[in-house]
């Protein structure tokens, strides 16, 4: 009887986990918060990775920026990284896309980004925007990203996605020496 009862409780934990695994993506969105900057770490082919980011403060949009620090280039972060949650294929035949981006509501900025969708998951590179430019707005304030509206043919009027800085700094030292620390 107990070894019915044993094989029926692995079976229930091995097979009941399978149908509700997520990608990779929606787990990075689950992660983060709209509050404050954070840390993941995730794995790529041939070393752990580390991810700072966090969540557009409309959740609905599920958005997020981010940058990613790998020991394989010596933990220097890549660019800065918007991604969002556009379902299938609405900018997948559009080469470059110009983006947006205003930090604290100064001067507005852009930079021409090529799009890349993966899972329904749209990812623009702001390779204008530097490591700097956030370190200097501060801990407080906030960076609002947007995509020209005549480059899109959406019916979703909501383009613009702000996202905090609170956190940014310490996010940012956390992820390179996290990152150092694993370096071989």
């Amino acid at each position: 009887m107990k070894k019915i009862h044993f094989s029926l409780l692995i079976m229930t934990l091995v097979f009941c986990n399978y149908p509700y695994a997520n990608d990779l993506s929606s787990l990075a969105i689950k992660k983060f918060s709209p509050d404050i900057w954070d840390v993941i770490t995730f794995t790529r082919p041939g070393a752990l990775s580390y991810r700072a980011g966090i969540n557009a403060k409309q959740v609905s949009q599920k958005s997020s920026l981010f940058l990613d620090f790998s020991p394989l280039y010596n933990c220097s972060p890549d660019t800065i990284i918007v991604k969002r949650y556009i379902g299938n294929g609405e900018a997948s035949d559009i080469p470059f896309l110009r983006v947006y981006y205003r930090i604290n509501k100064e001067k507005v900025s852009s930079t021409l980004s090529q799009p890349k969708i993966d899972h329904g998951f749209l990812f623009l590179s702001l390779n204008t925007l530097t490591i700097k430019d956030l370190l200097d707005a501060g801990d407080n304030g906030s960076i609002s990203v947007w995509i020209d509206p005549k480059s899109i043919s959406s019916t979703n009027n909501n383009n613009r996605m702000f996202f905090s800085l609170n956190g940014f700094p310490e996010a940012y030292n956390r992820a390179i020496q996290t990152c150092k620390d694993h370096q071989q």
